[in-house]
């Protein structure tokens, strides 16, 4: 039962680090084409609908991204025992995965505030 246990958390655990990637390749993406928006379209008439979409946009991406970290770093205690004396299982337990999450939610918010004060201002 351990063995089928722990293939699930390795399943899982693989999972949705592919979803903090992607997560983290969407929020770059998103943010890019919103700068792109700015830069080469007209948002005068428009600067309160593209803030409401820069706001939602950025809230979705960090949801999202905060998820997949909050994910991984549980993972961290569904570690089979047998497996606790590898260096590498050490390293991922002490990371910091609240200044991660913490990291992630003050980029998204500083993507969001400067896509409004450029839209805005």
């Amino acid at each position: 039962m351990s063995d089928a246990r722990n293939d699930f958390n390795t399943h899982w655990a693989s999972i949705r680090q592919v979803d903090v990637r992607v997560g983290a390749g969407y929020a770059l993406l998103g943010n890019v084409l919103l700068l792109a928006v700015l830069a080469f379209g007209d948002v005068s008439e428009l600067g309160l609908q593209f803030s409401a979409v820069a706001i939602g946009a950025n809230l979705l991406m960090w949801l999202w991204n905060d998820a997949g970290i909050r994910d991984v770093s549980v993972s961290t205690k569904d570690i089979a025992p047998e497996l606790s004396d590898l260096a590498i299982v050490q390293e991922f337990r002490k990371a910091p995965w609240g200044m991660y999450r913490a990291l992630v939610l003050v980029l998204h918010a500083t993507f969001a505030t400067v896509l409004v004060i450029a839209a805005l201002g």
